[in-house]
């Protein structure tokens, strides 16, 4: 996605990187074609059909995204909201090479730039993932515009977690990977549920989200 908003402020990968990144990317990919998925044929079903949406899971099991994309999503455009930090640039650059486009801020740093590229993305016809615990801060990109937010649940049957801030897992070679459609509502909806149950519609959300 090529942004009419200026791009200042973004940490970027150096161009020989990607060198290194394609046989990391090759490598991820066969990891993915080993995994089982289980899912319900309606939620396959939605998730095919479905035209446009935010999506949100949880950040630690950003793994499968480009595996859901490849398998779900093939035709259809999705972005990701990524931070601007050096952290964030790698993990932009391995998204480029999965055909998801990275929308790039946070709650420090390009916060308003970030949300009209989204808004710029929904209007390209681009589904856009978020997380309860990435930049910004879930559910507030979501509440400026109309579009659903489907809650995915994603559990893997065996994994291991590397040492960071949100315990990224990873499945094991040929480990199922349950998938589960909880809940797809617009933000209003969120946030009406959420104030009937006396919480934040943030706590809502992670409430459905699950662990």
């Amino acid at each position: 996605m090529q942004s009419s908003v200026s791009s200042s402020n973004i940490n970027r990968v150096p161009i020989y990187f990607y060198l290194v990144l394609l046989p990391l990317c090759f490598f991820i990919k066969l990891w993915h074609f080993t995994l089982r998925l289980k899912i319900s044929g309606e939620d396959a079903e939605f998730l095919l059909s479905k035209d446009k949406f935010f999506v949100m899971f949880w950040h630690n099991r950003i793994f499968v995204l480009p595996y859901l994309k490849r398998v779900f999503r093939r035709r259809k455009k999705m972005s990701g909201l990524v931070s601007a930090s050096k952290d964030g640039a790698l993990l932009a650059a391995l998204f480029n090479f999965f055909d998801i486009d990275s929308i790039r801020g946070s709650s420090r740093k390009r916060k308003v730039a970030s949300l009209f590229e989204i808004a710029e993305a929904v209007g390209q016809g681009s589904s856009v993932c978020i997380t309860p615990d990435g930049p910004i801060g879930s559910l507030k990109v979501a509440e400026f515009t109309d579009l659903d937010i489907l809650f995915l649940r994603v559990n893997y049957r065996s994994y291991f977690t590397l040492p960071t801030w949100d315990k990224f897992q990873i499945p094991f070679p040929f480990s199922s990977v349950d998938l589960k459609v909880v809940s797809c509502r617009p933000y209003s909806d969120i946030a009406q549920s959420a104030q009937k149950e006396g919480v934040s519609p943030v706590e809502y959300a992670e409430h459905l989200m699950g662990r």
